[in-house]
């Protein structure tokens, strides 16, 4: 610990040179720098590289509390540590629980060394995890970024078998399958754009998810309005993704199915959180309806089938949908 810099807010000269002379054996005096009240203190925090912050609890026309809204402010990782006379327990909890690292009472000056070892391995340890935390965001970062590249390319071969057969079913297939495809990819481009790489802002997601669905399909000149509302709700990538596929199949149905016959339309998208923790997906247009025997499984549409398999196997949620003036889907679940 030779090579510590401390800064020490004292103003009783005998009780700063018996800091030092205990100090001696694991910091050397020049690096011990004596601050007497707050202008000095103050001029020192600004310029100086520290390690540590020793402070007397009171000083004329100054404090520890002061000192140490001052250390918060201007290099809030320093161990601020009091080191005063008997100031009872009442006074010593207080400034712990705004932030001081430790304190040590003139009278136990023996324990101050301890202290200071504890509170530089504190820390370590804390910036040991921060770097490991970094470089983990780093790592999720490029794995993301290859993911997105990665998903990316598979779309491109899929637009590029589409476009080489003239089968209008396959076409129809390969261009579901890049739908669905690319809002998987948009929950990974939102993570690496996101400072948050573990969760999904699910508003955002779903109105870019919505955006990107509708230029997929070129519904720009067909007068069909797509809207997402969310509250404020943010998902892991294992639960963000399927409800991702469930939203990209239902409004791709509604876009293809919900306004036959009609020049206009609007398709909503909703989640919200429910009590107990749950939460509630719809899907809602005002199209066509359907008929009053339809059910998912029998329609025959490989979209709504598939919603039903991610609906009840990945989310673990339940599908409850009515027809009237349009067609309503709701899934309500519980987070992975």
């Amino acid at each position: 610990m030779n090579d510590i810099r401390i800064l020490h807010l004292e103003d009783s000269p005998r009780d700063a040179e018996l800091v030092r002379e205990l100090l001696s054996g694991i910091v050397s005096s020049e690096r011990i720098d004596l601050a007497s009240n707050e202008q000095e203190f103050v001029s020192f925090l600004k310029g100086g590289d520290y390690n540590l912050i020793l402070a007397d609890y009171q000083l004329p026309g100054f404090d520890a509390h002061a000192a140490l809204r001052f250390a918060k402010k201007f290099r809030p990782d320093l161990p601020f540590i009091v080191v005063s006379g008997a100031i009872g327990e009442e006074k010593a909890v207080e400034i712990l629980i705004q932030g001081a690292t430790d304190y040590v009472l003139k009278d136990r000056l023996c324990k101050l060394p301890l202290a200071i070892e504890r509170a530089l391995d504190e820390v370590r340890v804390h910036e040991a995890r921060r770097q490991a935390e970094a470089e983990k965001n780093t790592l999720l970062r490029e794995l993301y970024h290859r993911t997105i590249n990665n998903m990316q390319l598979i779309s491109s071969l899929l637009n590029l078998y589409g476009n080489e057969t003239d089968d209008k079913y396959l076409k129809g297939i390969f261009r579901d399958m890049v739908s669905r495809i690319n809002s998987m990819s948009l929950v990974q481009k939102e993570l690496y754009e996101s400072k948050n790489l573990t969760k999904v802002d699910m508003g955002a997601y779903l109105t870019d998810l919505l955006e990107q669905i509708s230029l997929y399909y070129g519904i720009a000149g067909r007068r069909i309005s797509i809207s997402a509302r969310s509250d404020e709700i943010f998902l892991r990538v294992e639960t963000a993704i399927p409800i991702g596929l469930i939203v990209n199949d239902l409004v791709v149905n509604s876009i293809r199915h919900a306004f036959e016959g009609r020049t206009e339309g609007s398709i909503r998208v909703e989640l919200s959180a429910t009590e107990g923790g749950g939460f509630r997906l719809s899907v809602i247009d005002d199209g066509i309806g359907v008929p009053a025997d339809f059910s998912i499984p029998s329609c025959g549409r490989m979209g709504l089938t598939s919603v039903t398999t991610l609906a009840r196997d990945q989310l673990g949620g339940v599908i409850e949908y009515s027809s009237g003036d349009g067609f309503r889907i709701t899934i309500d679940f519980k987070t992975l």
